[in-house]
C-alpha cells in the first residue's frame, strides 16, 4: 500500500472491499449452502467473494464474479462501485513508485472523489498536499479519467496515469525549489541510453576517474560529465568557476611588487611568492576549507562542487532522492539552486582563492623582511670589521 490518501485519511484494504451484498442470484460457493450477504474483495486485480473465486450459480453452474460485476447483475450502484475500486487499484499500482519518492518531501496525495461519467470512464479527482510547513497546504488539484481495464492494456492505462500525476507532481516540485525527473532526464547525450546507475553517490574528496574529485558528499548525475571533457561538463554544469592560479594577475602579487621594487628584482619577488603560493596548496586543502563554508552557508545541501584536479570547478544540481520503479528506470529529484545560490557558491570558491593570494602575499612580504633584515645585519657586521 502506497502512501495515497482518500477523503483525507489512509488507504485501507477496506478501500477495496464492497461489503455486504445482497445475494439475490442464489450464488453459493463450491459445495456450500446457498449464502444470503457477501463482501466482494479485490486482491491483486481479482475480485473474490470470501476465501475463493470458485462460486455457483443457482444451477450450480461455475460462474465467474467479474463477469456478473461486469454485466451489471448486481445493480448499478454495485457497478459503479466496482469500477471505482478497479480504478482504485490502477491509481494506486501506477503512482507506487513516485509517491514512495516524494514522501521525503512531505508531498502527499489526496483522492477526493471517485465516480462514472458519461464516457464510461472512472473519474478521479485528487489533491497534491505540501506537509513540510507547520500547516499543510494544497498545491495542486487535478482530475485524471481511468479508462476501463477490460477494454484496454494496463500498461496503456498506467502510462495515463503515471503522466497526469507525473506532470502535476512536477509543477509542485518546482514550488518547492526541486526538480523530479524520470530516466528520459538523466542523458545529456543523444542516443545513448542511461539507467539509475549514472545517479551516484560520493563523499567528500571522493575521486572520480584520475582526474575529477568530488568537494561535497552528495548524490548527483555523472552524465553531467558527457564524454568526460571539461568541454562538455562546462555545458552541463550549472556553472563553472576557474580555479587556476594566475599569480602575475593577482593584485597581492602586484602590491608585493610595488612594495618590494626597490628592494629586489622581479625575478627575485616572483620566485618568493610562487614558492609560498605552491606552499599553500601543498600543505592545505582549500577544499577542505570550500566544504565547510558550503555547510556554514546552508549551501552543501542544494548543490554540489565537482573538481578536475582543482583548475575546473563545476556546479551541479545535488539529488535528493532517487528510486527504481517497475517499467521506469527511475524517478529522481533534484534540488534547484536559485540563480543567487549559483552567484553565492561562486563568490565562495574566489573567496577561498583569494584567501590563498593572500596568505602568499603574507608570508613572501614577511620573507622578504626577513631577508632585508639580514642584509642589514650583514652590511653592519662589515662596518665593524672595516673599523
Amino acid at each position: 500500500m502506497s502512501n495515497l490518501q482518500i477523503n483525507n485519511r489512509s488507504l485501507s484494504y477496506d478501500d477495496f472491499k464492497i461489503k455486504n451484498i445482497e445475494n439475490t442470484l442464489g450464488l453459493k460457493y463450491l459445495n456450500q449452502n446457498l449464502i444470503s450477504n457477501f463482501d466482494l474483495r479485490n486482491n491483486f486485480g481479482e475480485w473474490e467473494i470470501g476465501d475463493t473465486t470458485t462460486i455457483l450459480d443457482k444451477n450450480n453452474r461455475e460462474i465467474s464474479i467479474e463477469d456478473l460485476l461486469e454485466d451489471k447483475a448486481f445493480g448499478d450502484e454495485i457497478y459503479n462501485k466496482y469500477r471505482c475500486i478497479n480504478a482504485l487499484d490502477n491509481f494506486n499500482n501506477s503512482t507506487y513508485y513516485l509517491l514512495t519518492l516524494v514522501e521525503e518531501e512531505k508531498i502527499f496525495i489526496n483522492i477526493n472523489s471517485m465516480e462514472l461519467n458519461k464516457n464510461n470512464e472512472v473519474e478521479i479527482k485528487y489533491e497534491i498536499y505540501d506537509f513540510s510547513k507547520d500547516k499543510s497546504e494544497i498545491m495542486s488539484s487535478n482530475t485524471i479519467s481511468i479508462r476501463d481495464d477490460r477494454n484496454f492494456e494496463y500498461v496503456e492505462i498506467e502510462n495515463d496515469i503515471v503522466s497526469n500525476v507525473l506532470h502535476s507532481l512536477k509543477d509542485v516540485c518546482e514550488k518547492k525549489g526541486l526538480a523530479l525527473k524520470t530516466q528520459e532526464d538523466i542523458s545529456f547525450k543523444d542516443g545513448v541510453y542511461c539507467s539509475s546507475s549514472s545517479l551516484q553517490e560520493f563523499k567528500s574528496n571522493e575521486y572520480i576517474g584520475n582526474d575529477y574529485f568530488v568537494v561535497n558528499s552528495g548524490r548527483f548525475n555523472i552524465e553531467y560529465f558527457g564524454n568526460y571533457s571539461s568541454r562538455d561538463f562546462k555545458e552541463n554544469a550549472l556553472a563553472f568557476h576557474d580555479g587556476r592560479m594566475y599569480l602575475h594577475n593577482s593584485e597581492f602579487y602586484d602590491e608585493l611588487c610595488e612594495e618590494f621594487k626597490d628592494k629586489f628584482s622581479d625575478k627575485e619577488i616572483n620566485e618568493i611568492y610562487t614558492n609560498e603560493v605552491f606552499n599553500s596548496l601543498e600543505y592545505e586543502n582549500p577544499f577542505k576549507q570550500v566544504n565547510d563554508l558550503l555547510e556554514d552557508s546552508g549551501l552543501s545541501d542544494k548543490l554540489m562542487i565537482i573538481s578536475r584536479k582543482g583548475k575546473d570547478n563545476f556546479i551541479v544540481p545535488k539529488i535528493n532522492s532517487c528510486i527504481d520503479a517497475n517499467g521506469y528506470d527511475c524517478f529522481y529529484i533534484e534540488q534547484i539552486p536559485t540563480q543567487e545560490d549559483i552567484n553565492k557558491c561562486l563568490n565562495l570558491l574566489d573567496d577561498v582563492k583569494n584567501s590563498i593570494y593572500e596568505e602568499a602575499y603574507l608570508n613572501a612580504k614577511e620573507r622578504l623582511n626577513d631577508l632585508l633584515e639580514n642584509e642589514d645585519k650583514q652590511n653592519n657586521k662589515n662596518k665593524v670589521f672595516k673599523r
